[in-house]
């Protein structure tokens, strides 16, 4: 059994060597190794989860807060299987997670032994990377070493996402003596993630695409905040519009914001792509989360449309005539030096007055407290560096929405690789831990209920974070949607729960705030958060559909009243 810790050793070190810095651990026996081993590890922070599925969007909220891969550690059995929404998040969200999951050795499987499922592949696509440890028996620290360096590899190599190892223990699971102390080393070998260069030809052809056009750039949802900036020398250079989703990064800070426009999905519910169409229009990154955009250039194979990401073939309309895998960073950077003639001034000033339209149209909010509103209070009201977190359904489309330019520096996040509701707490209050600022939560009722045990590691371990739960009493997003009209819809789809949030938070150990106007909430917003404080905000749930309608209405009278 010292040999199985001994190989546990290099293991944990190699990953530490190349950056590994947290590891979330959830209680098992078979897992006792690699427990014992990563929680004595003097350069890795580990936390405990009494919940794996939890554990691991944890996890998935610190890997996409810092860009660094961390670790998740499991027993074997369902609590392997309790990763599997977070891995299928991370690798449509290209976050870098190592799922570390325990097993029984290889004699055990298929005979009926307790706790021990078919684990070998366990992820499937999901997982960059699978491997299948062999028994400390058969192997040594070297190949250890050499296992962790490969799976740090896998994980940040574009596109970046999560990798599974499997590791079979025999027992006995302790060791006969506590093992040597770990020391830091220097990485086994070298490696150093390779960079999406872009192709030359493909490049100049992108340009002859784009060259004297009207045009629009899209900048696509990113996890790193820096990465989209050289879209705006492209925008100059081309002289076109960017479509900034809300998670570019490119809505809110000190760079330029001349030529971004913020209010497109508004604008294009409102039937401005139909009157000022663009002729060619180029994404970098992921897909946005404005549906109105998608659809509108799905059905328009007439537009010149170019993806440039570096993962697959993101064009799910099946209108792109060029897909050209790069990093849409280094691609913007060198398309800016290739465009010699871009289009004329009036293009990107009819832009810019519709945004400017768009704007005030959204900024004139009728009387009374709405869900919109308490977004809008949430963006007035947070401090300057804030990280907020936004959950999918309804609140990322309300984002989407209202969210304007701003000189104010946030960053926001979001689940939006696979757009599931579940673990969207774990993964916020994971990245609150990583200590980069200010963190906001901006949840749904569902959201927050489908994770509803993660505010007790906020509670247990009084995290700095501030999460504002719209609470509507079921699913809100539905309203906006044709199910709307079923006599089946309450049951269904709109499913109320009836429950609110003040014996949770008084449960989990949250200062708790029932903010029932613009006045309470901005004053529970207002300071950054000092400790874990669940603010709710409560709305009659067809009244968020009828506010965001209202709001595209707006949209379109003003742009009409021209």
């Amino acid at each position: 059994m010292a040999e199985t810790y001994e190989i546990m050793m290099a293991f944990a070190d190699e990953l530490a060597a190349r950056g590994l810095q947290h590891v979330c651990i959830s209680p098992g026996s078979r897992s006792t190794p690699l427990a014992l081993t990563f929680s004595r590890h003097p350069a890795i922070e580990h936390s405990i989860h009494h919940d794996e599925r939890s554990s691991a969007f944890f996890a998935l909220g610190i890997a996409k807060t810092t860009l660094r891969p961390v670790a998740i550690i499991t027993t074997s059995g369902t609590a392997a299987a309790e990763l599997h929404p977070a891995m299928v998040e991370a690798r449509f969200g290209r976050v870098p997670l190592l799922a570390l999951t325990a097993d029984r050795p290889p004699q055990l499987r298929g005979t009926g032994a307790n706790q021990t499922v078919d684990q070998v592949d366990l992820y499937g696509t999901n997982a960059k990377w699978f491997r299948d440890a062999p028994l400390a028996a058969v192997t040594d620290q070297p190949q250890a070493r050499a296992m962790a360096a490969r799976a740090c590899a896998e994980a940040l190599a574009a596109p970046i996402g999560p990798v599974h190892i499997n590791f079979p223990f025999e027992e006995p699971l302790l060791p006969d003596k506590t093992p040597a102390g770990t020391k830091v080393t220097d990485p086994a070998t070298t490696w150093a993630a390779p960079t999406s260069l872009p192709d030359e030809a493909a490049l100049r052809a992108l340009a002859d695409l784009v060259e004297a056009r009207r045009g629009v750039l899209i900048a696509g949802p990113q996890a790193d905040p820096l990465s989209m900036l050289s879209t705006i020398d492209l925008a100059r250079a081309t002289g076109f519009p960017i479509l900034a989703d809300p998670l570019s990064g490119l809505r809110a800070g000190s760079h330029d914001l001349g030529r971004v426009v913020a209010h497109y999905d508004a604008l294009a519910q409102a039937g401005f792509l139909d009157e000022c169409a663009p002729e060619a229009a180029v994404r970098f990154g992921p897909v946005p989360t404005s549906k109105a955009l998608n659809s509108w250039l799905a059905t328009h194979p007439e537009v010149a449309y170019a993806v440039v990401d570096d993962t697959g073939w993101p064009d799910p309309g099946g209108t792109a005539r060029t897909v050209l895998r790069a990093d849409p960073g280094l691609a913007a950077d060198h398309l800016a030096k290739l465009v010699a003639e871009p289009a004329g001034d009036a293009w990107g000033e009819a832009w810019r007055r519709a945004e400017d339209i768009a704007a005030r149209a959204l900024a004139a909010t009728p009387d009374g407290f709405s869900e919109l509103g308490a977004i809008a209070t949430l963006f007035e009201t947070v401090p300057h560096r804030a990280t907020i977190w936004v959950a999918s359904s309804m609140p990322i489309r309300q984002v989407d929405l209202l969210l304007g330019r701003s000189s104010k520096p946030l960053r926001l996040l979001a689940n939006r690789g696979a757009s599931g509701i579940d673990g969207f707490l774990s993964s916020g209050i994971g990245s609150a831990t990583a200590g980069t600022g200010p963190t906001y939560l901006i949840a749904g009722d569902l959201s927050a209920l489908h994770d509803l045990t993660a505010l007790g590691w906020a509670g247990r371990h009084q995290v700095d974070v501030t999460i504002m739960v719209i609470n509507n009493d079921g699913g809100g997003i539905f309203h906006l949607l044709p199910q709307a009209q079923l006599p089946e819809f309450e049951e269904l789809f709109g499913t109320p729960h009836g429950l609110d949030f003040e014996a949770a938070a008084s449960l989990f150990g949250l200062r708790y705030t029932m903010a029932h106007d613009r006045e309470v909430l901005a004053a529970a917003l207002s300071p950054p958060p000092a400790g874990p404080h669940l603010v709710e905000v409560r709305f009659e749930r067809s009244h968020g559909a009828t506010a965001y309608r209202s709001a595209v209405d707006r949209v379109r009278s003003a742009l009409d009243a021209r």
